[in-house]
Order: structure tokens, then C-alpha cells, then sequence
């Protein structure tokens, strides 16, 4: 069987630069070639990343490799090792490949941290397993407090809370959105909660692809070019695949709720409850947190929003004046940083935050409903948290998107392939997540029937020299959704959300 050349790169050193490409991969066992090249002491190797189906959200992505350590190389506890202190979680690992016979030139099929550092002694051979989780991680330790969004679409929202979370600006692929969102804001979230949060009110995708970049897919992106067309057509003579037809995914009940809110006047937000000194010389902070999200937030004005005094009661010398304040506004919280410039301790005496607050209004539901789907499947709801909606029109075309979408069954089809020629060889090398493919089975009477990819998950072997892709595919609707500049409304298609 063909089999390319590999790259395993872990950068032990943490310095963002990995050894020269290309390597080959494990037919010798033994120390690398590099410190950073791992590639020849490989055993095994397995990673993924994507969601499994429709309507669901992508799960981490994940990477195990298995090692040789006859050597110790990879044992934390060896200090004889050239790897001494670098054998740590977190360190980049990247995977990619190169196969001259599919032209293909250092494909990058994975890209993550280290988890874990499992080494495994044995009698006859010593292992050490690597396990590794992409960007989902961080994001989902990444705690954001947000300035308060107003008008302004989801995919550029979602770049805001990678900002805020101290994303790297290269590591991204995202589209505009094509929702507007009226006002959005988070306190002390997650960042991939808040992300997720989106994804939903959009109807689209959010996962970390091979390349590492966090990447965006609006509800309009497979509905158009590259996705329109296939780009691989496999059947049952070059793979084996899997299908159920089920319910679990069938929606004939959906709602989406709209939530007013109602901007106030001018008031007090927060106002600090004691009578704290700053000793002379010194600063202190206050994070001020707001019942309500906020906007217009008034920059402390002193004597109006913060007094100073020499004693605790507000009695002694006006030290006003030497207090200097370095205030930071978000949504639903703020700084305040306090320095006292005099040579004496200064009690504050007053300290308060004014700006607008968004409150609370009426809460409306729309709803879409299929009798014909009931009747068959009983009934199954799907609901929406619509806070980032415009207006309850938006919530009704949320409703009828959906149930036209999802109110009969879907197929649940995986495909596995090897790498028994050059051609499969290829796919399974540049296919990624939403890349729309052809599936022709003449056993399950499948005749040229159309998918997406929604996750990849390889498999290499080293010695047997075996690399099997798992494709989890969604169908592609029949009844094509129309699009702005990229269809013609009519018969064969209908209005898309």
C-alpha cells in the first residue's frame, strides 16, 4: 500500500519553531533525528476534530501518540534525558503530511497541545503515550468580561471574545456571520461558552480545524462555492460505510424566544459599601460588578463619583485631589484603580460608577410546528434562548429555518477509508471538515447522493503502514436553500434564514 511521508512535531522547547520538514516516518525505532521530530520513535497515532452531527456543537479535538521509549527519551522522571525539563504539558504539537504520487506537500492534518505524558514500561518494550487536545482547552479555561456589543454581526463578535481571550490573530478562519446582533455582552464567561452561545443563534459551526485556527462557518457557508460542488466522488468499491436511519435528530416542535430591553437614564450602578485606606504612595483596585449590562458609563468625576479624606468618617483634611483614578468600563463591570499621591494614608469616603443600564423587558416566543412529522416521530422540540436576536420576526424565520430543515429524519452515514491506492491515499490526506463529497453504494441503493464532512478521524499505523480515515457525514439537503447572489428562488429551492 502507498504511504506518505509524515511530520510529528512536538515543540519541546516551546519556541513556536518545530525542525525542518520533511521526515520519514517510523522504520527504525530510536532517537530522532531532531529533538522536535518525534516522527521516527512513532508507533501509532490517532487524532480527530469536528462534531458528529448536525445541530450539535463540535467537541475538543484530540491527538494520542504512541511512542517508543526503549531509549527513556520520553520518561519526565529520566534526567539523563536530552529532553530534561521540556517533557511538560502544553508544549505544540503539529501533525502534517507529504505524498508526492498525490501531490501533496505538507498537508496539515493536526494541530494541538500536550495533555498528558503517559510513559509505560515493559519487559519487552518501553512506550510512552502522548496525549494531546487542540484549542477547545484553552478556550474553555479562558474566563471573558466584554465591553458591551451593539449591532454587529456574529463572526466579528466572535473575533472580539478571541481578542479577549488572548487568541493569536494568525491562528483564525472566521466569517462575518450573517446575523447582526442587537446587543450582546458577557461577564465572567468562559470564552468557548460565549462563542458556543453564538454558533447557536447563528445556525452555524465553530471548531478548531487541522491548522490549529479557530474556525467560524455562518449558516450560509456550505451553501456556497467551494461547497456547492463535490469534490471527491467514492463508492462502494473504495470504501466501507456505515448508515442509520433514526429519529434522534428530527425537530417538529421549534421556538425561539425575543427579549426586549429597555434602556434607562442616567443612574448609579455600583457604589463600594466600605471605607478602605490607600497608605501613601500605594494603589489599590476595585472591580465594580453591575446587576444590569450597561452603556454610556460615566468616567468618575471626582467629588461627584469618589471623595477622599484624611479620616475614616470623612472627617480631617479633603485629600480628593490626591487621588488618582484609572477607570476601565466594560458591559456589566469596570475597573477602578486608586492611587494616593500623598505622604499620608487616604480613606475613600465615596466611590460609585454611573452610566445607562439595559433592563430586563417582555419576553415573546414564536413557534413552527409539523403535524405530519408528530404524527409520525411524536413530538420533539427544539428551543432557542434568543437574547441575540433582533426582533420576534427574526425568532419566527429561526423557527421555520429550522423545522424546514430538520422535521423529517437524517441519515447518519460514516465512511472509513485506507490507503489501499494513490487515490484514496489523497482523499484521505486533503479532505477536510465541510468539504462536500459524493457517495455512490449500490448495496444501500445510495446513486451519487451528496454529503458534507462534519468530522475526520485518522488513524495511522506505523509498522503496517496504515493510515484509515472515519468520515462522519451530513446530508446535503435535496431541496437546496436559496441565497442571496448565489441561487435562483423557485421550485428546486426554498428561502434560506
Amino acid at each position: 500500500m502507498p504511504f506518505p511521508t509524515y511530520e510529528v512535531g512536538i515543540d519541546w522547547g516551546n519556541d513556536g519553531a518545530f525542525d525542518s520538514f520533511p521526515y520519514t516516518f517510523p522504520i527504525n525505532f530510536g532517537y530522532a533525528n531532531h529533538d522536535d521530530n518525534v516522527t521516527s520513535d512513532v508507533m501509532r497515532m490517532t487524532f480527530s476534530h469536528g462534531r458528529d452531527s448536525e445541530l450539535q456543537r463540535a467537541t475538543g479535538g484530540s491527538c494520542e501518540i504512541t511512542l517508543n521509549n526503549d531509549s527513556q527519551k520520553y520518561s519526565p522522571a529520566n534526567s539523563g534525558s536530552a529532553l530534561t525539563g521540556n517533557l511538560v504539558p502544553n508544549r505544540p504539537v503539529r501533525v502534517r503530511a507529504t505524498f508526492a504520487a498525490g501531490s501533496v506537500t505538507d498537508e496539515p492534518l493536526w494541530y494541538g497541545f500536550i495533555e498528558s505524558i503517559v510513559p509505560h514500561p515493559h519487559h519487552t518494550q518501553h512506550t510512552c503515550v502522548i496525549r494531546c487536545i487542540d484549542g477547545f482547552d484553552y478556550l474553555n479555561r479562558a474566563v471573558v468580561d466584554t465591553e458591551l456589543f451593539a449591532s454587529d454581526t456574529t463572526g466579528n463578535i466572535i473575533g472580539e471574545l478571541l481578542d479577549d481571550a488572548i487568541w493569536s490573530s494568525t491562528l483564525r478562519n472566521l466569517d462575518a456571520g450573517q446575523d447582526t446582533v442587537p446587543l450582546a455582552r458577557w461577564h465572567d464567561s468562559k470564552a468557548l461558552a460565549a462563542i458556543q452561545t453564538l454558533e447557536s443563534t447563528e445556525l452555524g459551526f465553530f471548531y478548531i480545524d487541522a491548522q490549529g485556527r479557530a474556525a467560524f462557518e455562518d449558516r450560509h457557508h456550505r451553501l456556497k462555492s467551494p461547497h456547492t460542488a463535490s469534490q471527491a466522488t467514492l463508492d462502494d468499491t473504495m470504501t466501507t460505510l456505515t448508515y442509520e436511519y433514526n429519529a434522534r435528530s428530527v425537530f417538529n416542535n421549534v421556538r425561539a424566544s425575543y427579549t426586549e430591553y429597555e434602556l434607562q437614564a442616567t443612574a448609579e450602578l455600583w457604589r463600594l459599601s466600605e471605607t478602605p485606606s490607600i497608605p501613601a504612595g500605594e494603589t489599590r483596585t476595585w472591580i465594580a460588578e453591575f446587576d444590569d449590562f450597561s452603556t454610556n458609563i460615566v468616567t468618575p468625576v471626582a467629588t461627584t463619583d469618589y471623595t477622599a479624606n484624611s479620616a475614616s468618617g470623612g472627617g480631617g483634611t479633603d485629600m480628593t485631589g490626591d487621588i488618582n483614578v484609572t477607570f476601565t468600563p466594560l458591559a456589566q463591570s469596570a475597573e477602578l484603580q486608586l492611587e494616593n499621591t500623598a505622604s499620608v494614608p487616604a480613606f475613600i469616603t465615596l466611590l460609585k460608577v454611573r452610566g445607562d443600564a439595559y433592563t430586563k423587558g417582555d419576553v415573546t416566543i414564536r413557534e413552527a410546528t409539523d403535524s405530519t412529522s408528530q404524527t409520525a416521530y411524536h413530538l420533539r422540540t427544539k428551543s432557542l434562548d434568543g437574547q441575540f436576536l433582533n426582533d420576534i420576526d427574526q425568532a419566527q424565520d429561526y423557527a421555520d429555518f429550522v423545522l424546514a430543515r430538520f422535521k423529517d429524519p437524517q441519515p447518519e452515514v460514516s465512511m472509513t477509508l485506507t490507503n489501499k491506492d494513490n487515490t484514496l491515499l489523497t482523499e484521505i490526506l486533503t479532505r477536510k471538515v465541510s468539504d462536500r463529497i459524493t457517495v455512490d453504494n449500490d448495496e444501500l441503493a445510495m446513486v451519487n447522493q451528496d454529503f458534507y464532512i462534519n468530522k475526520v478521524e485518522h488513524t495511522v499505523l506505523g509498522k503496517e503502514q496504515l493510515h484509515r480515515v472515519v468520515y462522519r457525514l451530513a446530508e446535503v439537503d435535496e431541496e437546496e436553500f436559496w441565497t442571496l447572489d448565489i441561487s435562483t428562488l423557485g421550485t428546486a429551492t426554498r428561502l434560506a434564514y
